[in-house]
């Protein structure tokens, strides 16, 4: 072929090629302009709450575009609307991933996130967690990166039909693999339901009765441990008149001596069910006993609802025990932990301080200490004095000899003693010279004495 043919074949190639990656939806588009940079919504569904570089919107229609003036790429950060998100859900292209990770609350929100480390009151998630249930439930479709972007969105949104479909649609043995950028932001899917189902709380426990396979992973094998809650609806309370007592202790007895804990817990739960006045004295230590082990194994596995339960249930047959009040600041610990890891110092601060109450333990005294500073500091760079000044104080009250409560304390900005001297001398010159000032004012006027003219002689 000669040398002409060949590069008239290639201008004729190259806009074909250029065009092959160009497909309708790509994202938000950012051009340079000699003013700056031209942002263009390059797809079907509009984003909201819009930030790129110095510049804000509240929504940015399909096609519409901003300029925006800036000597470098401005980052831009936006969300798509939750009763439209559905929709959007249908290319989850790389170029959209930033606006559906936020729009799932892997981010927060660009106009309102809300104060630093207390993410639940970014608006985004605020929204998440009162959006509709059946608008919620549509956000399940077919591939991976869509599920785990709804699981995300299900760990902020009540439990209902969202929660539902996405343990039809995804098993717990499923694939693990991380997601690769950009969405490495994300858990692998079976991670994402579990926070989902944990999240939820007691109100997630009657969805996910409905699907063993989840139950079973996330400690409730045996369902009718669920009865430790009101919001549970598993088979109905065991009646003490139909079970027979002196078997079920047997059978506990037996399971304990031979360390079969797990064979242990279903003996455990029916006295733990059954009447006060039927289970006491060695039943009632035995059950107690299975019921602590099996919320440790939970606590240990991050099954924070199947050890909520486990303790619940153990509270009568226990009683204030000290042993039982460690175990229970050993689960609020763990959800402490938790809080912390995923930057919500506000949450983890509640979760260390019932652990403080209810075990007493030094290192969860530190804990919630450094908590605490760290969220003064981040309110003192904030130049938010009002909230950080009474953490600072709690913070000193609790340990006040930790490294991060002294230095919140040295950030805290403080009132130089010699200028709280020279105020107090001004202000009292200030009132002597107000009160010598008033004294002239209203002294009471003495008509001078009457001139006595003598006569001339």
């Amino acid at each position: 072929m000669s040398r002409p043919l060949a590069l008239l074949l290639l201008l004729l190639l190259l806009p074909a090629a250029a065009g092959a990656g160009a497909e309708p939806g790509s994202g938000l588009v950012v051009e340079r302009l000699p003013e700056g940079f031209k942002i263009t919504h390059a797809g079907t569904v509009p984003v909201i709450a819009l930030r790129a570089g110095d510049r804000t919107l509240a929504q940015l229609a399909p096609g519409a575009s901003l300029t925006v003036h800036a000597a470098e790429p401005p980052v831009v950060a936006a969300r798509f609307p939750l009763d439209r998100w559905a929709e959007a859900l249908g290319d989850v292209g790389p170029g959209w991933a930033d606006v559906h990770l936020r729009t799932a609350g892997a981010f927060l929100d660009a106009l309102d996130p809300g104060p630093d480390a207390d993410p639940g009151r970014s608006r985004n998630l605020r929204l998440l967690a009162t959006v509709d249930p059946q608008i919620a439930a549509d956000w399940v479709g077919e591939g991976a990166v869509r599920l785990a972007l709804a699981a995300r969105a299900a760990r902020h949104v009540p439990p209902g039909p969202l929660l539902d479909r996405l343990l039809a649609a995804a098993l717990p043995t499923g694939d693990a693999t991380p997601f690769e950028a950009p969405y490495d932001a994300l858990e692998p899917l079976p991670d994402l339901v579990r926070l989902a189902i944990e999240g939820g709380g007691p109100a997630a426990l009657p969805i996910l009765l409905r699907h063993p396979v989840w139950a079973a992973d996330r400690g409730f094998d045996e369902a009718r441990l669920a009865l430790a809650f009101e919001a549970a609806a598993p088979p109905a309370a065991t009646d003490a008149a139909a079970v027979d007592l002196d078997a079920t202790v047997e059978a506990l007895r037996h399971a304990l001596g031979a360390g079969d804990f797990g064979g242990a817990l279903s003996p455990a739960i029916t006295l733990a069910l059954a009447p006060a006045e039927a289970c006491s004295g060695d039943a009632a230590r035995m059950a107690c006993a299975a019921l602590d082990v099996n919320a440790q194994r939970a606590t240990a596995a991050d099954q924070w609802l199947a050890a909520q339960a486990s303790l619940r249930l153990a509270a009568p047959l226990c009683g204030d025990s000290r042993s039982f009040r460690l175990r229970s600041a050993e689960l609020l610990r763990a959800q402490g932990d938790g809080a912390f890891a995923a930057a919500d110092l506000v949450t983890a601060s509640g979760w260390y301080r019932g652990a403080l109450f209810l075990g007493g333990d030094a290192a969860d005294r530190a804990r919630l200490a450094d908590t605490l500073a760290d969220l003064a500091l981040l309110r003192l760079a904030r130049d938010d004095l009002e909230a950080a000044r009474p953490l600072v104080a709690q913070a000193k009250e609790i340990d006040p000899l930790r490294p991060r409560v002294q230095a919140a304390l040295n950030a805290l900005p403080t009132v130089d003693p010699r200028a709280r001297a020279a105020i107090v001398i001004i202000i009292l010159f200030l009132l002597v010279f107000a009160v010598r000032r008033l004294r002239r004012i209203f002294r009471p006027s003495v008509a001078p004495p009457p001139t006595v003219r003598r006569p001339r002689r």
